[in-house]
């Protein structure tokens, strides 16, 4: 995995469009929703490991990064909070589009807003799939292989503490999500729309899904009932919040479900963005 050139881009750009499917507010439509992985375990317990970034000073804000990985042109992008500190090892959270998407819709979108609620325990990383939508079928795909890159290369630039690694993504970035914590790149995963029990081990989800998208019945319900008997849940279940969502109990990995009457969406209220940052805090 090399690299031949790289520069920073500063600011926030447009976002891509797509032209086979436009926008529906929650930064694109998904993939064909398939696929499965034979992963290891992962954990979620571990202490503190500081990366090599921790001592260097770093600029808070939004900023983007092109080079050239495995042989094609690559884009990333990081976001490091207000009152970053350069010495406390921070959480870290990829942010994966939907098909047709974007590091910067991601970022940028409303539908998205962790950033907010994220305090100054957090900075961000949004890689870009090398099409249009994820490659996250094929472990070894190149996708997989720049995502670790992203986290590797941020992680020698800010200090982050490397076993509290996430992701959050809606649509194909929701599979994707799921699959870069079966993977065990990362540690606890937050599956928009849709997502995948890739992992005969627990894993901890936070998981919604709208019982109006086309996905519901074939791939998002499955994939909740499939989380659920991965990780050794009972069926009971105990409301969490204030939005439509529900813990799973005895499980072995925190096991959350979110859903209400809405199709392909990314849910833009505070309790979706809250939800998903306590989760990852709790982990």
């Amino acid at each position: 995995m090399g690299q031949s050139h790289w520069f920073a881009v500063l600011g926030i750009g447009l976002a891509i469009s797509c032209s086979k499917q436009a926008n529906n507010g929650a930064d694109g439509n998904p993939s064909d929703p398939d696929g499965a992985s034979n992963l290891s375990d992962a954990r979620t317990d571990a202490p503190v490991q500081a990366s090599a970034g921790c001592g260097k000073p770093a600029t808070s804000g939004y900023q983007c990064f092109d080079e050239t990985f495995e042989g094609a042109p690559r884009r990333w992008c990081m976001f490091v909070p207000p009152g970053y500190d350069p010495n406390k090892p921070h959480s870290l959270m990829l942010g994966l589009h939907g098909c047709g998407g974007s590091p910067e819709g991601v970022h940028g979108n409303a539908a998205a807003p962790q950033e907010i609620y994220a305090a100054a325990d957090f900075v961000f990383v949004y890689p870009k799939s090398l099409g249009d939508c994820w490659e996250y079928n094929n472990p070894n795909s190149s996708d997989f292989h720049f995502v670790k890159h992203a986290i590797a290369t941020a992680s020698g630039q800010l200090c982050v503490d490397q076993a509290r690694t996430f992701a959050h993504g809606m649509s194909s970035g929701g599979m994707m999500a799921s699959k870069v914590l079966c993977q065990n790149i990362v540690k606890g995963s937050a599956a928009i729309s849709l997502n995948e029990a890739c992992s005969t081990q627990p894993r901890p989800v936070w998981l919604y899904g709208g019982t109006s998208d086309s996905y519901y019945d074939s791939y998002i319900a499955p994939g909740r009932d499939g989380w659920i008997r991965t990780n050794g849940c009972s069926a009971t279940t105990q409301p969490l919040g204030t939005g439509p969502c529900v813990e799973y109990q005895g499980c072995r990995a925190r096991t959350v479900w979110c859903s209400d009457a809405r199709g392909h969406v990314w849910p833009r209220e505070p309790w979706a963005a809250e939800g998903i940052m306590d989760f990852f805090r709790s982990l």
